[in-house]
């Protein structure tokens, strides 16, 4: 049903580009052999229905308290921007681009506060249903490209800190 074909004309690849490589768990999509974007994605199974995952992710005021305490201090949301405080005192802005209920995603972009030398960076969250558990995919979107494998190791125990909370604070109620 989603073939080749199907992702192609989709996702717009003509014949002058080569189809995203993936280099473990980051990808770059080439064109005309010039890197257009790094794209992390780290996925993990969580033994919480989806519901459950997604009214988590969703929260994105509270991102502190439920998602990565311990990694955030504290966060707040201004409009559509949210506020995070690490445990330094260091704050990082986020713009809050999308929380679709419908789709279980939700996507920003670091627009102040980055630690790491990026120009670009942009990520989602999208939660899917398996069974009575739950898939957690983290997207994200780099430049330069040489970060993507740092990025990538800051997700990956990311995501893994996230599974563990989930299903913890899951247990506990």
């Amino acid at each position: 049903m989603f073939g080749w074909t199907w992702w192609a004309s989709t996702f717009g690849w003509s014949g002058d580009q080569e189809p995203i490589r993936c280099c473990g768990r980051h990808c770059r999509r080439v064109k005309k052999n010039v890197s257009v974007m790094a794209t992390v994605c780290v996925e993990t199974i969580i033994n919480v229905p989806a519901r459950q995952v997604w009214e988590v992710v969703a929260d994105v005021g509270a991102v502190h308290k439920r998602l990565l305490p311990g990694r955030v201090a504290d966060a707040r949301v201004e409009g559509d921007v949210r506020i995070l405080t690490m445990p330094d005192g260091a704050q990082v802005r986020e713009l809050i681009l999308a929380i679709d209920h419908d789709i279980r995603r939700m996507a920003y972009t670091v627009t102040a506060g980055q630690r790491l030398p990026l120009t670009y960076h942009h990520a989602a969250f999208q939660v899917f249903e398996e069974g009575k558990r739950s898939r957690l995919v983290w997207l994200t979107d780099v430049l330069p490209h040489a970060m993507a494998e740092v990025v990538q190791g800051r997700v990956e125990r990311g995501i893994q800190e996230i599974k563990e909370v989930v299903e913890q604070n899951t247990a506990e109620q």
